[in-house]
């Protein structure tokens, strides 16, 4: 890419959520646009790649090319990836199709339709990565076939839902196939991460369902779905990775969700010399009086009731500073925290 920026493009494209409609009707306007542009230059080759995960682990992952000439398919092929993620089995499709490109007489314009544009973006990185052998390959095609000058490359992203184009055909190609098994398959770096992955994230789930793992004053909330929400570290994690903006509401969240909070039942618990008794003169002062009953807060939406969801807990603190935070000016009594 630092040698060739000017010769190799990305044509990405994200679905307008607030009009997703029109939003997914003008990119199928321009994608006919260009496959119309492209059926009739004859120096173009336009190729539609996907690629299969099995869902028995016992079969291999899949990847297929077919490669257009003038709206003629004149090459296709399946190849047998492995047990990989999705994106290293996308990577396998691009790096045989475009190798088999460039080898193809007087074209000067390969154009490839793919609904991973992160692996059309990896196939042209030749650093360190999980694809890194497909990626080299693609570079060294690439780089023969720039030398004649004059010559470019251009990655579509297309969505598998748009059921469009040589994408589609190339995704009909790859479903249309028995499924292959093995022993001994290769593997690939990224798919042992997602596995050591997943067996740590089930592990961790499996240990949260024991309430002296969770704590017994934690929080429990709920997914949209109606289920517990489970640990995770993806995106910042299950909790705080659903919320942003002050850290003065994060703090009283965490607070709330663990239980360690400057509240009356805190300082009993741990026998702290800080008056258990509530602002609004309730002998002990609890996370459910403060969230259900508590007159010196505003109550959720007008329900008197705990939180259920993150976002109801988000609000609860926002429209409630005071909630779960330090009164006192200075550091928190020792044990607090």
């Amino acid at each position: 890419m630092d040698r060739f920026a000017a010769q190799v493009s990305f044509n990405d494209f994200k679905i307008n959520m607030e009009n997703e409609v029109l939003s997914v009707t003008n990119r199928k306007i321009e994608l006919d646009a260009l496959i119309d542009e492209l059926k009739e230059d004859e120096h173009a080759a336009y190729c539609g790649t996907d690629a299969s995960l099995p869902a028995n682990v016992q079969h291999q992952a899949a990847s297929v090319y077919l490669i257009y000439r003038q709206g003629d398919v004149v090459h296709r092929a399946r190849y047998i990836a492995g047990r990989v993620t999705a994106t290293d089995a996308e990577l396998y499709a691009i790096r045989a199709a475009i190798v088999k490109a460039c080898s193809l007489p007087d074209v000067s314009n390969i154009t490839l339709f793919t609904d991973s544009i992160a692996s059309a973006r990896r196939a042209v990185n030749p650093s360190v990565h999980s694809g890194q052998g497909h990626s080299l390959a693609v570079c060294r095609a690439l780089e023969q076939w720039f030398a004649n000058g004059g010559r470019s490359v251009t990655f579509v992203m297309v969505h598998s839902r748009f059921q469009w184009g040589p994408h589609h055909e190339a995704h009909e190609f790859v479903r249309g196939l028995p499924p292959v098994g093995g022993r001994r398959m290769a593997t690939s770096l990224d798919s042992l991460r997602k596995k050591a992955t997943a067996t740590c994230l089930d592990s961790w789930s499996t240990m949260f369902q024991n309430e002296k793992y969770q704590g017994h004053n934690f929080l429990l909330l709920q997914n949209l779905d109606g289920g517990i929400v489970q640990p995770t570290y993806a995106k910042g994690g299950a909790w705080l990775g659903e919320v942003s903006g002050r850290l003065s509401v994060f703090t009283c969240m965490c607070r709330s969700i663990l239980g360690h909070a400057p509240i009356g039942s805190y300082f009993q618990r741990f026998n702290i010399d800080k008056s258990h008794q509530c602002e609004c003169g309730v002998p002990l002062q609890t996370r459910d009086h403060i969230f259900v009953a508590c007159r010196k807060h505003k109550l959720l939406h007008g329900d008197r009731r705990v939180p259920k969801y993150i976002g109801e807990l988000w609000y609860f603190l926002d429209t409630n500073p005071k909630a779960f935070a330090q009164q006192t000016p200075g550091p928190p009594p020792e044990g607090i925290g």
